[in-house]
């Protein structure tokens, strides 16, 4: 069974005195629990790492950093199957861009924010299943209603999720 889960990306900024937020959100069909080194907070983590290497996008354009995260997995996932022909194939799937205006679908089990500020990655990882599911009619507002169970850097997301579970998924 997969863990299927939803990652948003958000901005927020003022432009001439105004206040704008971006929103870009991606469905994650599989690992999309927070913890150890398969699951989103480990995948975010070294994703950022290869993504700081590069020059970061201008405000406003956390799309871009929705859409890279995407492209880094399905790359990942493609190098890992090079030489499965049973595996061939497997990037194509998996990951979606989703309306973040729409909600989500219900089926998913965590919701993750990861913003920029101040310089640093943040991300939030809601409590599993602690957000309207399925058929109601609040799936629309999953990620306002969601209890976050961790409010942080990625960093220290990393250091709850995944330091010491290493060896546990050997």
């Amino acid at each position: 069974m997969s863990t299927r889960c939803q990652i948003r990306f958000e901005e927020e900024w003022e432009w001439d005195g105004k206040p704008h937020k971006q929103i870009a959100q991606i469905y994650r069909h599989s690992d999309g629990y927070p913890d150890g080194v398969n699951g989103v907070v480990a995948d975010v983590r070294e994703f950022l790492k290869w993504y700081e290497g590069e020059p970061m996008p201008r405000q406003g354009d956390i799309s871009y950093a929705c859409a890279d995260f995407i492209y880094f997995l399905k790359k990942r996932i493609a190098e890992h199957f090079a030489d499965d022909p049973y595996g061939k194939g497997w990037e194509k799937i998996g990951h979606g861009i989703e309306n973040p205006n729409e909600g989500i679908h219900g089926d998913e089990e965590y919701l993750y924010i990861v913003t920029y500020k101040d310089g640093e990655w943040h991300i939030k990882v809601s409590g599993h299943n602690t957000f309207p599911r399925f058929d109601s009619e609040d799936t629309a507002q999953a990620f306002e209603k969601a209890e976050w169970e961790f409010e942080g850097t990625v960093e220290e997301a990393y250091e709850k999720y995944v330091v010491g579970k290493e060896e546990e998924e050997e």
